[in-house]
């Protein structure tokens, strides 16, 4: 099979350059302030797959378009306290039977 250069290279802006699912997602992101940007991103990396997944989930079923950047940052860090804490308290019990085990 053959693929000329012109498809890979519309597939390639498409993935790449905001097309798809993630793009609003990608809009989002770009309306926090480059610090808070970058703190929510380590939060999200710091999250399980199968945690990751859901925050996305639920962040791509929200209307952002009237929130103002701190707004936005607030909510995002409420979503992601949820499953901060559920992680926390999981690796907490892991290490309560790791030491009598």
């Amino acid at each position: 099979m053959q693929i000329n250069g012109t498809g890979m290279q519309n597939m390639h802006q498409y993935r790449y350059q905001g097309g798809g699912a993630n793009q609003g997602m990608r809009d989002m992101m770009q309306m926090l302030s480059a610090e808070d940007r970058e703190n929510i991103k380590t939060q999200i990396q710091s999250l399980s797959p199968e945690d990751r997944q859901s925050f996305v989930s639920q962040i791509q079923q929200t209307d952002y378009s009237g929130m103002s950047s701190e707004e936005l940052n607030s909510y995002l860090l409420d979503l992601l306290s949820g499953y901060t804490t559920t992680q926390e308290s999981g690796s907490a019990s892991e290490e309560g039977f790791s030491t009598y085990a």
